[in-house]
């Protein structure tokens, strides 16, 4: 598979195939290196009509990504490219850890503020005005008037 260039890739399998082949010589090697038995790495590289597939999820995709050096959301779902440099897996770690430090009325809070964060700025992407009042971040700065 690896004389496919990535644009051609069309399957989260064929993805994942080529991009274990970027880092490692062959599946039982990979799946050495991820800790897995390797018939249960190899059905992940199968198409899913084929006998003992295991179709892609967000944590395999995720897990395989991190190790093989690609973005899992291109792996997963073809968004963006598999050198995108953004790390968005790290990003989510961290996003997550302090997510569980969180009260259930804070993360309530954070989930607000978010909401309005992303709907500011579809109106700006969509060359409407921004709302008119407070922004998100004085709104929910914490301060009591």
């Amino acid at each position: 598979m690896s004389d496919r260039t990535w644009r051609q890739l069309r399957e989260p399998w064929e993805r994942l195939c080529w991009a274990r082949e970027r880092k490692f010589t062959s599946a039982a090697e990979a799946a050495r290196s991820l800790g897995m038995k390797e018939g249960t790495y190899r059905a992940y590289e199968r198409p899913p009509d084929a006998s003992k597939a295991t179709r892609l999820d967000y944590e395999a995709a995720r897990d395989f990504a991190r190790k093989f050096g690609v973005s899992w959301a291109w792996l997963l779902n073809d968004v963006g490219s598999p050198d995108d440099v953004v790390r968005i897996a790290d990003r989510e770690d961290e996003l997550w850890a302090v997510y569980q430090q969180l009260t259930e009325e804070q993360r309530q809070h954070l989930i607000a503020i978010a909401k309005t964060f992303l709907a500011e700025a579809a109106n700006q992407d969509a060359g409407e005005n921004p709302p008119t009042g407070e922004s998100p971040k004085k709104a929910h700065s914490g301060q009591r008037r």
